[in-house]
């Protein structure tokens, strides 16, 4: 069971200039535990700011807020509360998420027989269509194809990242071209997506059968890991947009109190009627 110990190792320098401070601390190479910190710190600083925003009337220039030294300090300062406090220690054991392709275990696994009761004794691959063909069908098919070899890779166990899900879902262009997302789930925080792909992104025209499946759980792989890098420093590197004029405002203002109202709260309650029993269906 982790400890519930305070562990402030990475203190945050909150004696020179905090946009550096800050900069430093977020490209740093991070744990778990203090990327938590430094996202939560991110998100409550920004809403200070943008509730800020909201009580001045002029415009803003440009779509984004700026994250001036006062929302730098304020940042950092709720980062050190955050470690301090040990908010996130239950996070420091976890390692950095990685989706980790084993080209030996894939190919046993594909090269293997099925021990399911209807399939018993046929070759995975042969099961799946893994053949040289595979490459040169349509998109549709070759999206279809990666799906399912996708999936039964993660239920073997051959591939993924423990307890996330990786999918492709649909993407249709303005083309009308068959394209697809890597969808990874979670089992906390956001799914994350990729930008549409093509079919033939995700996979190597200069291989086919076994060779060729391979390549693709790793290209896949390649963008399961460059989405969780993506999402490592997107909170806090981009700011926040700035509320327009004419926006309605993120808190709805407490309702004035009706007098009406107020006087018939001091009534006393109806008396309850006695309900009719209902005859039962059968």
């Amino acid at each position: 069971m982790p400890s519930r110990q305070p562990q402030p190792e990475r203190a945050a320098d909150t004696t020179g200039d905090p946009t550096v401070a800050w900069r430093t601390l977020a490209d740093a190479d991070l744990t778990a535990d203090e990327r938590a910190c430094l996202d939560a710190a991110t998100r409550l600083a920004d809403r200070a700011l943008i509730v800020l925003a909201e009580e001045k009337s002029d415009r803003h220039r440009g779509p984004h807020l700026h994250r001036g030294a006062g929302w730098h300090r304020l940042a950092l300062s709720t980062y050190q509360l955050l470690r301090e406090s040990n908010a996130y220690g239950h996070l420091a054991s976890q390692t950095q998420r990685t989706c980790v392709v084993h080209e030996p275990i894939l190919r046993a696994w594909l090269t293997g027989t099925s021990i399911e009761p209807d399939t018993r004794g046929r070759c995975i691959a042969d099961l799946l269509r893994v053949d040289d063909a595979f490459t040169a069908v349509n998109d549709t098919t070759r999206a279809d194809f990666l799906a399912t070899l996708l999936r039964s890779a993660q239920d073997y166990n051959a591939f993924g990242v423990d307890g996330h899900n990786i999918g492709l879902v649909r993407a249709g262009g303005d083309d009308g071209a068959e394209r697809v997302r890597v969808v990874v789930d979670a089992p906390y925080g956001p799914a994350l997506a990729s930008t549409p792909l093509g079919a033939t992104d995700l996979l190597d025209p200069d291989a086919s059968g076994i060779d060729g499946a391979i390549a693709a759980l790793t290209r896949i792989a390649h963008r399961v890991n460059d989405l969780f890098g993506d999402h490592a420093h997107a909170a806090w590197h981009h700011p926040p947009l700035a509320p327009q004029p004419g926006q309605p405002r993120r808190a709805r203002p407490f309702p004035a109190l009706d007098p009406t109202a107020r006087a018939a709260l001091t009534q006393p309650p109806p008396q309850p009627t006695q309900a009719t029993p209902r005859s039962r269906h059968r």
